[in-house]
């Protein structure tokens, strides 16, 4: 008995010797199916502001309003804040100044960040007015009224717009004009009435309404 159950075991490792010795590594398999995306990471910290930005934006804005029809006849209407204004002395006098002897006021806000002049982007509004106080309250005079921007006509499109209107505006299509002369605070509503069309900039019945509230700077003459 002993004798028959050594055999078998004798047989059973020869055998398992034989199956090993004659196995040799199968080809790979074809790869699985793309696992799903991982979860996106957290967003970066984001940048601080450049030197001057919140000075820049420190002294009122612009902003300018505009409905009208694409030259498909589709409606549109897009709005466009106008709030950094040029900074230091030179700065100051293009784009935030007032001259109350002659009642000239300049005023310049760009869409963003504003390069030194005279190289400026072309993205801006600039009003240059003559006001003369009456006893009616103020009469304004439009000397320059440029709007240099890129509406948007849609999801997809734009459309550029520069133009000066100032030769299409009345004094009365200027409301509620307001100049604190202690303070610098300036604001006014312009608006452009209906017979104000403008075709030559690629769509019709343009209106544009334009609400200013800004501070301007006089400057200090020796007597």
């Amino acid at each position: 008995m002993k004798t028959s159950l050594c055999v078998m075991l004798a047989t059973v490792s020869v055998l398992g010797c034989l199956l090993l010795s004659g196995c040799s590594d199968g080809q790979d398999g074809d790869p699985g199916p793309k696992g799903p995306d991982g979860i996106n990471g957290p967003d970066g910290d984001s940048g601080k502001d450049g030197d001057g930005f919140h000075e820049s934006i420190s002294y009122g804005n612009i902003v300018v309003s505009f409905t009208g029809k694409r030259p498909n006849g589709e409606e549109f209407a897009d709005t466009v804040n106008f709030r950094f204004a040029p900074l230091g002395v030179n700065g100051f006098k293009f784009g935030s100044f007032a001259d109350t002897n002659t009642g000239d006021f300049f005023i310049h806000r760009f869409y963003s960040s504003v390069d030194p002049t005279p190289d400026l982007q072309d993205n801006f509004v600039r009003l240059e007015l003559v006001v003369i106080p009456t006893d009616d309250g103020n009469l304004v005079l439009p000397q320059q009224c440029i709007i240099s921007t890129y509406m948007q006509a849609s999801d997809t499109s734009l459309i550029t717009i520069q133009h000066d209107f100032s030769g299409i505006l009345a004094s009365e299509d200027f409301k509620d004009f307001h100049y604190n002369p202690a303070t610098g605070d300036l604001s006014f509503r312009l608006l452009f009435a209906e017979h104000h069309q403008q075709t030559g900039v690629g769509i019709s019945g343009l209106k544009v309404t334009m609400i200013v509230n800004v501070k301007v700077f006089q400057e200090l003459r020796k007597p």
